[in-house]
């Protein structure tokens, strides 16, 4: 029982194996039957035509948690996609289950639906029980007082807390994409609101040159969603060239690369792949940004005497 937790073994693959080898070799075979086993899940591990032990002896789920976490929102099983993602995050940590298992449901989402081999209607039921577990998540990480509504019509002028705008640069993929982000920043010392997606670019340059926040973060999941995040970084740069801008550039495509050349050429000032990775980089410029100038060492000026007219 100790081993088997240790090692990567399953326990009814252990009994079987203890079993077998109590069988075949008496006392002998008792003794040997845990290193043996584990030798065989080692070797299944670095050997891929050994691959197919681990899948039988090892503890390990044969689908990870993204896929089955995807596979039953496609079922549309909103409870048991919750309680897998509970699950995940007692395990591993809600810091690390927005890139590992709600942002990739998100993108299989989005692929699926623009290969014609999910509905337009199960596209939306993916982000609506997603944005509705990722609300439980944050309840239950947040106290009362830490609870933001994120509204951007509602405005404190006491209120001294970092002002974000987080802007979905196409569709509602990039909306919860960008709560996530949300509910990763510390809502005591930053206030983060995200616009919906139905406001035009001439709204959002309106909404920015008149309020003026302090870090503007656009968000897109890929696939799509790179033109429109790169117009609007445009326009924003040209509207506001002293603003800082973050993109998202979130989801599991092989041009990363090539999308944050093509971001920071439009005006970003830094272009992040994952939500962990933009949470950040939004706390480090945000940080700069707070920090007072440098006091210059005054400098030496010489005297200067008056000459004397004669």
């Amino acid at each position: 029982m100790v081993v088997q937790s240790k090692c990567g073994v399953s326990q009814v693959a252990l009994l079987v194996a203890l079993t077998f080898w109590t069988w075949l070799w008496g006392p002998a075979g008792l003794l040997m039957a845990t290193p043996l086993t584990v030798c065989l899940i080692v070797l299944g591990k670095h050997l891929p035509a050994l691959g197919f032990i681990v899948v039988l002896m090892g503890d390990r789920p044969v689908i990870e948690a993204k896929a089955r976490y995807y596979q039953r929102l496609l079922a549309r099983d909103q409870d048991e996609a919750a309680d897998i993602v509970e699950t995940y995050v007692n395990a591993d940590g809600r810091e690390s289950v927005y890139d590992a298992v709600l942002l990739p449901a998100l993108y299989y989402a989005k692929q699926d639906r623009d290969r014609g081999l999910l509905s337009e209607g199960d596209a939306e039921f993916v982000g609506q029980a997603t944005r509705e577990i990722l609300d439980v998540l944050a309840h239950d990480a947040a106290g009362p007082s830490e609870r933001d509504s994120g509204d951007l019509s509602v405005s404190d002028p006491g209120d001294t807390r970092v002002r974000i705008l987080g802007c979905p640069a196409r569709d509602e993929a990039d909306a919860v994409a960008l709560e996530m982000v949300r509910h990763l920043l510390d809502p005591a010392r930053y206030r983060v609101e995200v616009s919906g997606t139905g406001m035009l670019t001439a709204e959002v340059v309106a909404w920015v040159d008149l309020h003026r926040p302090a870090l503007l973060c656009i968000g897109t999941v890929a696939p799509g969603g790179l033109s429109q995040a790169r117009h609007l970084c445009k326009r924003l740069r040209a509207q506001c060239p002293e603003l800082e801008i973050v993109v998202g550039r979130w989801g599991l495509h092989d041009e990363r690369d090539t999308d944050r050349e093509l971001l920071l050429a439009a005006g970003a000032d830094h272009v992040e792949t994952t939500v962990l990775d933009t949470q950040r980089a939004l706390a480090q410029v945000a940080l700069t940004l707070g920090r007072p100038a440098p006091e210059l060492p005054p400098t030496l000026v010489p005297e200067v005497v008056p000459e004397t007219i004669s």
